[in-house]
């Protein structure tokens, strides 16, 4: 297999993470949608949820694909136990390959296209089946201050003449509950094909672009290395040029410990090391950009506790450089300790291979 076909194939689409924006998507616009009591929807939260919320989330997307790396907070939730991305063939592939970022940001683009998509159905299936009635008010501004940040955002489809705002149709739909003021007008006025038209352009379309800029980017991008891309297809027959996996049991007298994240401190006690919970305080995780890890590293036997499903970081590997000792994989779910995954092992002994370090997992009382 060539390197360019290998990453063509591993172009795929991470399902969880699309369900999660479809999910998303039509619990936000059917709780926006649901309205008032006398179901009643104010425009307003509606601009907030498919003009606001869209844009904002894209200068995050723009500015992170100008600085070459995905969000931190989204590649972190996408590395949790709820996602477990590094079980994905795709991603493992192409991080190898320094492409991982890319993808994350790919995937990025597909969720948000799916909460927008899901959120513009759930409109029009509410429009088809309710009584919705767009209203707007507000205790600052008037139809004379809307009107031109309406018209300003409706540039784009000047052409669709029934999709644009008017001063009349900003009156005769502003609500005075104050007053309770009922314009008999207000049902003549249609707001639906505005906020869809909004929706289309500022969600959707620039998502779409980025999407597809993204993902030719990936098949274009040009590979050196043919055999690393075959080595990452086969991972079971490479596995024994890496040190062997050895039980907590086998390891030597510890000197230091070291949790390299934050571990819930009921997991660090199950697993009865002396003076570990110490070492890893709740809400403690260790910061390498302040030098905290060099410090407590020394020649001595190091353990340094890992969550086994995420990525070993660059950070860390820079850390590892200069000293020595055991990597402890651990995993577990609902507070109770799990043997982590095979493929999140390989992952973790070949992030090791090129050091002076071994991975460990627990002993399997620990699991009992």
């Amino acid at each position: 297999m060539s390197a360019d076909q290998s990453i063509t194939k591993t172009q795929n689409i991470y399902l969880p993470l699309l369900g999660f924006g479809v999910v998303l998507g039509i619990i936000f616009s059917a709780g926006i949608l649901s309205g008032d009591s006398q179901g009643r929807v104010n425009l307003l939260y509606l601009l907030i949820l498919y003009f606001l919320l869209p844009v904002l989330s894209l200068v995050a997307s723009l500015i992170a694909i100008i600085r070459g790396n995905a969000s931190t907070v989204f590649s972190r939730l996408l590395h949790s136990s709820f996602f477990s991305i590094q079980t994905n063939d795709s991603y493992r592939r192409l991080r190898h390959l320094n492409l991982g970022s890319l993808w994350i940001m790919e995937q990025i683009q597909l969720f948000m296209m799916a909460f927008s998509l899901a959120g513009l159905m759930t409109f029009f299936v509410l429009l088809l089946v309710t009584d919705v009635t767009i209203i707007w008010r507000s205790t600052i501004l008037t139809a004379d201050d809307l009107y031109p940040v309406l018209s300003l955002l409706a540039t784009p489809w000047q052409f669709w003449s029934a999709a644009q705002p008017s001063i009349d149709a900003l009156q005769a739909s502003q609500d005075y509950r104050i007053l309770n003021t009922a314009d008999s007008n207000l049902s003549l006025v249609v707001w639906w094909p505005y906020v869809t038209a909004v929706q289309i352009t500022y969600a959707i379309i620039p998502r779409l672009i980025i999407y597809l800029g993204l993902k030719i980017k990936l098949s274009n991008l040009p590979v050196e290395h043919d055999h690393l891309v075959t080595q990452i297809d086969t991972p079971s027959d490479s596995g024994n040029e890496y040190k062997a996996l050895i039980p907590l049991s086998e390891v030597p007298t510890i000197e230091t410990f070291i949790c390299w994240d934050k571990i819930p401190p009921s997991i660090i006690n199950k697993i009865n090391i002396t003076s570990l919970s110490e070492q890893c305080p709740e809400g403690d995780s260790w910061q390498p950009e302040l030098g905290q890890f060099s410090v407590l590293i020394g020649d001595s036997n190091t353990l340094v506790i890992v969550k086994s499903w995420e990525a070993p970081m660059a950070e860390l590997a820079d850390q590892l450089k200069t000293s020595k000792g055991y990597l402890l994989l651990l995993n577990w779910r609902d507070q109770q300790l799990k043997p982590a995954l095979d493929i999140h092992i390989d992952e973790w002994r070949r992030f090791s291979h090129s050091h002076e370090w071994q991975c460990v997992t627990l002993d399997e009382h620990y699991y009992e």
